[in-house]
């Protein structure tokens, strides 16, 4: 948690904007790739034992390697700051923004989950190196728990008595509701541009890709 109130409102907002970028990671895959989605792996994980099952081994094998890919990332964000000075919340960034680009270049008769290959690393390597904000921790790739936690937020500041603790819970939540309000915000702009240049609109990511490294830039330390 940072030292001061400004600080904590600057690590909300980047918090915000990163899953905005995870909205639109999930929708672009979801619109452009056949409804898959590949910024979590429990979906994979099960196609990959009906798969098995349903003899279909071509499926499981490229879910395996999707899934081997998603485990190399958050793998990445241990050892790279164990090992080097690099920031991964700025390797995220460019990360995504090579993914972004490269994926406007992947045709549309290309196998789904190959063609999504980029965004289950992308989408592992951006939840590992931000995971969590203002003392919560919070995916900005997926929203379920986001969801829940919102539902408790506001659940317990309604049904909470003592008045020295509801303004946590009333800020708890307000952070997970941004945060999936942001969310849903980037799977907007995914359908938006998605619908007027087709799997080109990987591209647009880059767009709020810079807008969290000018927040970084400008909080001018780790948040």
């Amino acid at each position: 948690m940072c030292g001061n109130n400004m600080d904590i409102k600057q690590e909300k907002n980047i918090h915000h904007m990163v899953s905005l970028i995870g909205g639109f990671l999930g929708g672009y895959g979801i619109i452009t790739r056949a409804s898959n989605f590949g910024s979590a792996e429990t979906t994979n994980m099960i196609a990959i034992i009906t798969s098995i099952f349903d003899n279909n081994m071509e499926a499981a094998m490229l879910r395996t390697f999707a899934l081997l890919i998603y485990v190399a990332a958050i793998v990445f964000t241990i050892v790279i700051p164990k090992i080097t000075r690099f920031d991964v919340r700025y390797m995220s960034m460019i990360i995504n923004v090579i993914g972004m680009i490269g994926m406007a270049f992947i045709a549309p008769e290309v196998h789904p989950i190959i063609a999504l290959f980029p965004v289950f690393f992308m989408s592992a390597f951006q939840w590992n190196s931000f995971p969590k904000a203002a003392g919560y921790s919070c995916s900005t790739i997926f929203s379920t728990n986001n969801l829940r936690q919102t539902i408790i937020g506001y659940t317990e500041y309604i049904a909470e008595r003592n008045e020295s603790v509801r303004d946590k819970h009333l800020d708890k939540g307000r952070f997970f509701g941004a945060t999936l309000i942001y969310y849903y915000l980037g799977v907007v702009y995914a359908c938006i541009v998605t619908k007027y240049v087709g799997i080109y609109a990987s591209i647009a990511g880059i767009v709020p890709v810079i807008i969290v490294c000018i927040m970084m830039l400008r909080a001018g330390r780790k948040v």
